[in-house]
């Protein structure tokens, strides 16, 4: 018994001592495990969150300035200007003082002068972190409005008017007191805000500008229709034509502008001046856009019609191209130019086509083949408008040749609209470009005119043939082909001049008639080929003999 006790203090002695061991390994394996943890690091930086009023760059910078402007929210100005470490309500009285000077007398520059980037223009002769976007005339004198770029709070570098501005400015000519009764901050005294202006200069502008429009176009239609000359064709003098297509694009640019630059003298505030001088800008691209637009159809009618009294109508498929690749050219700039009014980047979206060009190429091959083929048509120039041709069997003339399709009048008076790819793979006989008209026609003489009538049937082809003025000398133009049933047969085979295919069957036709009043002085006459045919009892059939036939067996039934 004895035995036992000590075997079980033994035991109870190493679990204890397997424990104890087990806790210093895994304290000193933990404290490894601390040593080796790394530590941070003091240098190491963290990326500031992005900019909540979008101040990275000059131009989103002067957008939002401008757009507090408007709403009169002193608070939100302040944030665009480096006021210091002034109190939030001195800063907004500094703002409030800077958005009165500019109402009076500040000006803004325009949105597409001021960059996207956000260092701003480096080649502007400034220093690389300022950028000026716009003046303000205080006390007399010209005072540049100067953007900085410098970092806040949270270590952003974001765009602020400059302190310096704002000091030059307050010290130039003190604005008036503020006026308790009327707070620009109050929600209801705040001006609805369009597109970063006053709903009011958006109203004013458009109901102003298009109602003096629609009565001076009217008024100009009224007199046009009145006192245009009309040539003998009934269709208008080309210079009565190009202010007819003047008039309304420019009256509509004048109006604009007009108004944008009155917009100061009549007392707006700059928000108001800055809307109506950006929507302006809008509507005078507009109406640039238009303008080209109709002077290029104008342009084009003219050129189109010059080429068709000339004689020269085939050219006019190729008129009608370079029309519509020049009006598409204008578009592309329009809408280029209308996209950077609203601050969008027009030159990331051109980047962005390179990467979509190849989904672009794969989502639109057909019209991209099209489009090819059409240029190819208009280069080489199997087929012109006006042309008379063959394709794939099917005769007409063509009418159009556009940028994706080829339109063909047939001769049953329907358009065959034909794809520009698949026409330039086409077999295309064109039966208009032609220098001369190859006649072949058969002429039969009887057998009754003998040989000398034969002989005198020959030299009256040949002397008609010579003496027509079309005629392209040739070897044996008239030939004796044979003897056919009814008659000796003779050819015309011979090729007279003409300039296209329509006038090489009328003189065909002047050549066939000359021919007929020829025989009919000679006293020839014209045999048609055929059979006679006899018609004879079976008895007198049997009684001759015709070998090949034999005899009747039932002689008395027919």
């Amino acid at each position: 018994m004895g035995f036992g006790t000590d075997n079980r203090k033994t035991t109870w002695g190493k679990a204890i001592r397997l424990a104890l061991a087990a806790g210093l390994l895994g304290l000193s394996g933990a404290q490894a495990l601390a040593e080796d943890k790394p530590k941070d690091d003091p240098t190491e930086t963290t990326t500031p969150p992005p900019d909540p009023l979008e101040r990275e760059n000059p131009r989103n910078m002067q957008i939002g300035m401008m757009a507090a402007i408007g709403a009169q929210d002193d608070a939100l100005l302040a944030r665009y200007i480096e006021t210091g470490k002034a109190p939030p309500d001195q800063a907004a009285e500094q703002a409030r003082q800077f958005r009165l000077l500019l109402d009076k007398t500040g000006s803004i520059a325009q949105r597409l002068a001021l960059p996207l980037v956000p260092e701003g223009a480096l080649d502007d002769g400034l220093p690389p972190d300022e950028e000026k976007i716009g003046n303000l005339t205080a006390g007399g004198k010209e005072i540049p409005i100067i953007a900085r770029r410098t970092e806040d709070e949270e270590g952003r570098k974001i765009w602020r008017v400059s302190a310096q501005t704002l000091t030059q400015a307050l010290a130039a000519e003190p604005p008036p007191p503020p006026k308790a009764e009327k707070s620009p901050v109050d929600e209801g005294q705040r001006k609805p805000i369009v597109l970063g202006a006053p709903l009011s200069s958006w109203v004013l502008l458009l109901g102003v500008g298009l109602t003096i429009f629609t009565a001076v176009v009217l008024l100009f239609r009224i007199l046009y229709h009145r006192l245009a000359q009309q040539s003998e064709d009934g269709k208008p003098h080309p210079v009565a034509a190009i202010i007819y297509a003047m008039v309304p694009p420019a009256t509509l640019m004048a109006i604009f502008r007009t108004i944008s630059i009155n917009a100061e003298p009549l007392g707006m505030g700059l928000a108001e001046r800055a809307g109506i001088a950006r929507l302006s800008g809008i509507i005078v691209w507009i109406g640039a856009t238009w303008l080209a637009w109709r002077l290029v159809a104008v342009a084009g009618d003219f050129i189109s019609d010059r080429f068709r009294t000339t004689g020269h109508a085939r050219r006019i498929g190729m008129t009608g191209f370079i029309i519509r690749s020049i009006r598409l050219l204008i578009l592309a700039i329009a809408i280029a130019a209308f996209l950077a009014t609203f601050g969008i980047d027009v030159t990331a979206g051109l980047a962005a086509l390179g990467i979509g060009g190849l989904a672009f190429a794969l989502g639109a091959r057909q019209a991209v083949e099209d489009l090819i083929g059409g240029i190819a048509l208009l280069l080489d120039r199997p087929v012109e408008v006006g042309d008379l041709c063959r394709i794939d069997g099917e005769v007409g003339r063509v009418d159009e040749i556009g940028l994706r399709s080829t339109r063909i009048r047939t001769r049953d008076r329907t358009i065959l609209t034909i794809p520009n790819s698949q026409l330039s793979d086409s077999k295309i006989e064109n039966l208009e470009k032609r220098d001369r008209f190859f006649v072949s026609q058969k002429v039969g003489v009887s057998y009754s005119a003998g040989a000398e009538g034969l002989a005198r049937a020959l030299e009256v082809l040949r002397s008609t043939l010579t003496e027509d003025p079309h005629y392209i000398p040739s070897i044996c133009p008239i030939r004796l082909l044979g003897f056919i049933d009814g008659c000796f047969e003779l050819e015309i085979h011979a090729h007279l001049r003409c300039p296209n295919h329509s006038e090489g069957f009328l003189r065909q036709e002047a050549l066939m008639l000359a021919v007929l009043r020829a025989f009919e002085r000679e006293g020839l006459e014209i045999a048609v080929p055929g059979r006679r045919l006899t018609m004879e009892p079976d008895s007198a059939r049997t009684a001759s003999g015709f070998p090949g036939f034999p005899p009747n067996p039932n002689p008395g039934k027919p």
